[in-house]
């Protein structure tokens, strides 16, 4: 779906409305924003900074975006023009906020042009399963989908998990694929949210969890591919599956960098501040993703080349798992040329060097 820029994004905008849209955005930072001290510097460059210049909506939340990301490059941090006007939420004790559920319409289309998360599955050669994943839709409206697909390839040998146009989304839908890679409860990181203040452990991998899923990958070789797009709730399953060893990452140089996820706030009819309220702490490594990406464990020269280098590593791993057993039956001898032949075909196009998962 092509969208083009919001109808009000050239909407004129005063000097006392735009006063009004600084004072609510800097309380909004000083009040949640996941680095408290970093919260402060950044809503003192808003104050300091002029938007004399910005005479629309549009304009607007360029100039202020700009300033909010001078500090400290936080790309999560951004102000928006909204597609239809918002209503300003009533105000409320921020320890017992909920979220809001009632996604708007234009949300909704957004959400349907991508199938809910996931435009597109397949079986490659080799009983490979592959999956593009460009959002991590709520996980209210993605459940059933999300549920249908990794079912669908619950049969495969290998599996693809393609992030590389994965811009992020919510990270309760991500357990969804933690549930068929990890065999037993695992804290896999705790979460800081600073508008409650409150800490909680990240703990992905229980039984009881989704119970409607089919459980057949555990041990089986995953690989995730990543681009400098990947970013937020697709940057944290590639970091996650990387440091606990249950995928191996195959991309460019580094993803988007973008490790802090937040929510949305009012500053004006037709204008909302995103803002990072919380902070991923990883049980591995002490840290986690912001600023510096996720680096891959297979570096590829272009984005395009991952899928293929992916297969092929892939394609290495079953055939090293199943050659010898295929072997015994005369009637997989053709099955088994046809796999060698495709993965010549594969590493002749893109070289691959070994697996990082093994033989």
């Amino acid at each position: 779906m092509d969208m083009q820029q919001p109808p009000h994004f050239n909407t004129l905008i005063d000097v006392t409305e735009k006063a009004d849209v600084v004072a609510r955005l800097t309380k909004a930072l000083r009040a949640n924003y996941c680095i408290p001290e970093k919260g402060e510097q950044i809503a003192a460059a808003v104050e300091t900074a002029s938007f004399d210049d910005a005479a629309t909506l549009g304009a607007l939340a360029e100039a202020v975006t700009v300033q909010l990301q001078a500090v400290n490059n936080d790309r999560h941090l951004n102000v928006r023009v909204t597609p239809s006007k918002q209503d300003e939420p009533p105000t409320t004790d921020k320890k017992e906020r909920k979220q809001d559920e009632n996604f708007p319409e234009w949300m909704l289309e957004r959400f349907a042009d991508v199938n809910y998360g996931i435009p597109k599955v397949e079986v490659l050669a080799g009983r490979v399963g592959y999956f593009e994943w460009p959002a991590m839709v709520q996980l209210a409206l993605a459940k059933d989908i999300v549920i249908s697909t990794l079912n669908f390839l619950s049969a495969t040998e290998a599996m693809i998990v393609d992030l590389r146009r994965c811009g992020g989304g919510d990270p309760d839908t991500a357990d969804l694929l933690y549930a068929i890679l990890f065999d037993q409860e695992t804290h896999v990181n705790d979460f800081y949210d600073r508008p409650t203040d409150v800490t909680k452990a990240r703990v992905v991998g229980k039984k009881d969890s989704f119970p409607e899923l089919k459980r057949t990958y555990f041990g089986k070789p995953v690989y995730v591919l990543t681009s400098p797009r990947t970013f937020s709730c697709g940057e944290e399953i590639a970091y996650t599956l990387k440091t606990f060893a249950k995928a191996a990452v195959v991309g460019t140089a580094k993803t988007g960098g973008g490790a802090h996820p937040g929510e949305a706030f009012y500053l004006h009819p037709y204008l909302g501040v995103f803002i990072p309220t919380g902070r991923n702490i990883n049980m591995k490594t002490g840290t986690d993703w912001e600023g510096d990406g996720v680096a891959p464990d297979v570096q590829v020269a272009t984005p395009e080349e991952g899928l293929n280098v992916a297969h092929a590593l892939a394609l290495k791993q079953i055939l090293g798992r199943r050659r010898d057993e295929w072997s015994k039956k005369d009637f997989m001898a053709p099955y088994i040329q046809k796999l060698e032949a495709k993965l010549v075909e594969l590493e002749r196009a893109n070289p691959v060097v070994g697996s990082p998962l093994g033989p």
